[in-house]
């Protein structure tokens, strides 16, 4: 089972890089190289006033640095998904969670999914009922679907709920990756189902035969 797992993660299927540039992790901008502070104007010596007095010499205030930019101004928007599911299907999910039902998935405001089926996941500490923040899969071609949600037949909406900083699953990925195992591709989006904000998720590949 691993070495199949394996061996799936490793082929690049046709629509390869559809999924890289959704799973395309955002990176941090290039720090602005800090502006030079100008040196102050000098002026002339200090001279005498009249009875000998000593005038004190003036220096002329620096001028303003300039502006820099906001530090995440060069960062890309994280995608929001918005799944609908009919009230008779939510139904569905309250007594049977692990059954797919349809749904429509929109990704930042235009639906790129219909006929999708959506069924919820999770083990003991991370499986939220519909009702609360659930965990989700989906599958594109459950009901007759054609699409595919940027190249992939499945994909998993994780809650992190054992996981605040979000980060665990998307660190050790890069880590297999960096030691020469392939790994399941690993982002973010904010997810929303009928409606409700359900706030930031972890979006996972999913093994399917592509």
């Amino acid at each position: 089972m691993l070495l199949t797992a394996l061996a799936v993660l490793g082929a690049a299927g046709p629509d390869d890089d559809a999924a890289a540039a959704f799973f395309a992790q955002p990176t941090a901008p290039a720090k602005p190289a800090a502006a030079p502070t100008p040196s102050p104007t000098p002026t002339p010596a200090a001279r005498s006033a009249p009875g000998g007095a000593a005038q004190p010499n003036v220096t002329a205030p620096a001028s303003a640095p300039a502006a820099q930019p906001a530090p995440d101004a060069a960062l890309p928007a994280i995608a929001e998904l918005r799944i609908v599911v009919s009230p008779e299907d939510v139904e569905k999910l309250r007594h049977n969670p692990r059954a797919f039902v349809p749904c429509v998935v929109h990704e930042n405001g235009a639906v790129v999914l219909e006929k999708c089926g959506v069924k919820l996941k999770g083990a003991a500490g991370s499986f939220r009922g519909v009702d609360d923040r659930p965990a989700l899969t989906l599958s594109t071609n459950r009901f007759g679907g054609k699409g595919r949600f940027h190249g992939l037949e499945k994909v998993h909406l994780n809650n992190s709920v054992q996981d605040e900083s979000l980060v665990n699953e998307w660190l050790s990925a890069e880590v297999f990756r960096e030691a020469g195992y392939p790994a399941a591709r690993v982002a973010h989006a904010r997810v929303s189902l009928n409606g409700r904000d359900l706030g930031m998720y972890v979006v996972k590949e999913g093994l399917d035969e592509h």
